[in-house]
């Protein structure tokens, strides 16, 4: 089996028994025959081998019940490693398309943003990140035409709207910053190690945050009431983690959430235009407020 067909029938089993826990050797393999994958039982102990060698995921077999689940203290988050997954496997279907006749191109369109810029790089960062040294690197911001080097300690890999981002911290300074990929015009790996502050972590820094700007700021609770029509959208696609529904009434749906209020959150507040409102806390509807008068007094002039 090729690795791209391998690759998919991780993601299928580990999804599968994401979904079904408790499910038995007998419905996976007939759930595999169904997806196209012939699977022996041999064969489904090596997957499940590597799976946790190769991504910390444990799949664990009940003898009691015959059956398997996942082990989600040991994996990473689950969301995040299937999602990967389905990219990697929808790249492999349309390689596959193209190799077949280019004509494929004509029936899939991307967005053509630039979301590919710095993708160079982004090897490099992550093998830095997992040995802790540090890189030099020259980045151009969208402020200033001109080169600036900087040493940076990285510590995670983030992306946001298509774009990659590096964060982490600079030589010399106390706080943390966010350099663009695709902003960046020359990188390299130093040999230079650094000691990881135990006291950051990313994901925690970033679990109140939406998009790439840290603030800082402690997270609040933030109500959105939305309209009945958009609120279906927001159901399907959080607009953040800590998305709760709460109640519904003849003006709308109401949204709870718990974040820090950066750029990017009042950006998101903002696309929605009337479809949306702000009702706690009551600074953030002033601000946003304030926004949608100052846009409306530009179609007057």
């Amino acid at each position: 089996m090729s690795k791209q067909g391998i690759f998919k029938s991780y993601q299928l089993i580990i999804d599968k028994i994401v979904r079904r826990p408790g499910i038995t050797f007998r419905e996976l393999e007939e759930f595999l025959h169904d997806e196209g994958f012939e699977i022996s039982y041999r064969t489904l102990q090596r997957y499940i081998e590597q799976i946790r060698n190769e991504f910390s995921i444990d799949i664990r077999y009940n003898s009691a019940t015959k059956g398997y689940t996942v082990s989600e203290v040991s994996g990473p988050d689950m969301d995040l490693f299937l999602r990967l997954l389905s990219i990697n496997d929808t790249a492999g279907v349309l390689m596959d398309s193209i190799k077949t006749g280019r004509t494929t191109l004509s029936f899939v369109q991307m967005e053509s943003s630039g979301s590919f810029g710095g993708v160079e790089y982004f090897k490099s960062i992550l093998e830095s990140i997992k040995k802790q040294k540090r890189i030099n690197l020259s980045h151009r911001s969208f402020e200033s035409r001109e080169e600036k080097a900087y040493q940076l300690e990285p510590y995670l890999l983030k992306e946001y709207r298509g774009r990659w981002y590096v964060w982490g911290k600079v030589e010399g300074k106390k706080e943390f910053r966010t350099f663009g990929l695709d902003r960046i015009v020359k990188l390299s790996v130093t040999s230079k190690k650094f000691e990881r502050d135990k006291k950051v972590n990313p994901e925690k820094v970033f679990a109140d945050t939406v998009g790439i700007y840290f603030t800082g700021d402690p997270p609040k609770e933030i109500v959105l009431r939305f309209s009945a029509k958009m609120a279906k959208y927001v159901d399907q696609l959080p607009l953040h983690n800590s998305q709760t529904r709460l109640d519904t009434n003849e003006k709308g749906v109401n949204f709870r959430y718990f974040l820090s209020i950066n750029p990017e959150w009042k950006s998101i507040i903002l696309s929605y235009a009337n479809e949306v409102k702000v009702l706690s806390p009551s600074s953030l509807a002033r601000e946003i407020a304030d926004l949608h008068k100052r846009a409306a007094k530009i179609y007057k002039d």
